[in-house]
């Protein structure tokens, strides 16, 4: 099995509570959601719930499109952002259909265009429909989020550095991430366990100390960032990479 599953999840007549990163989320009928099941995460359904789901490997989606937030929405029908909804869920029915009818070929890459297309959808503003952002926002967040990670290993990583490496101020920074729910403080923090988290699962730095990983991804104290792990990822850092 992959070591990252995400699911693309359309629920159907009900609404799903979720208790997600410390918030309680409804996952609601007309709505295609992006989930991130490494993430811990505890669901409650008021009466039955059904839903129609598709699993994707993390590795494939992240190969495509950096991906910060485990879970997103996309409208299906709701007001002028139903076009990218129902885009996926039209494509996602066609994958079904090659693969109940056993086209391998088409069906290999039928798959390939999907992730495409949902690596190109996520990365758009409606990607979160109760987003009013501009275009210029997010261009300046995208922006700020890469030099986020080409930086993280640099214990300095300010939000006031982060804004003069973009040529914006610190108060139009504060301004570009509030729409996220996050500070920029902790989108940082967030960037980092998850370069860590990579980091522990990739064969080629099997040889690198868990201590050593932990400074290289921004962390002064290797307990801290333990602490820090296991409490984003459910697991301890060792534990995940005798599993990966």
């Amino acid at each position: 099995m992959p070591s990252e599953i995400f699911t693309l999840t359309r629920p159907i007549g009900r609404p799903l509570h979720v208790e997600h990163e410390k918030r309680m989320r409804v996952l609601e009928p007309g709505f295609v959601y992006l989930f991130n099941h490494t993430v811990p995460y505890r669901a409650t359904a008021v009466q039955e719930y059904h839903a129609v789901s598709v699993a994707i490997p993390g590795d494939e989606l992240r190969s495509r499109v950096a991906i910060t937030d485990s879970l997103c929405g996309l409208s299906i029908g709701h007001e002028n952002q139903s076009t990218a909804g129902a885009l996926l869920c039209s494509f996602a029915d066609h994958l079904k259909s090659a693969a109940d009818q056993e086209v391998e070929t088409e069906f290999a890459s039928l798959t390939e265009h999907f992730l495409d297309l949902i690596a190109l959808l996520i990365s758009r503003p409606e990607r979160t429909p109760v987003s009013s952002e501009s275009s210029t926002v997010l261009a300046h967040r995208a922006r700020a989020l890469k030099y986020i990670r080409c930086h993280l290993a640099e214990s300095t990583l300010t939000p006031a550095r982060i804004a003069a490496g973009c040529g914006i101020s610190l108060s139009y920074l504060k301004t570009v991430f509030r729409g996220t729910g996050r500070g920029i403080e902790e989108h940082v923090f967030a960037e980092r366990l998850e370069h860590a988290r990579r980091a522990l699962l990739d064969p080629s730095r099997s040889h690198a100390s868990i201590s050593t990983i932990a400074y290289t991804t921004g962390f002064n104290h290797p307990a801290h960032f333990a602490r820090a792990f296991k409490r984003r990822f459910g697991t301890t850092p060792s534990e995940l990479r005798a599993r990966g």
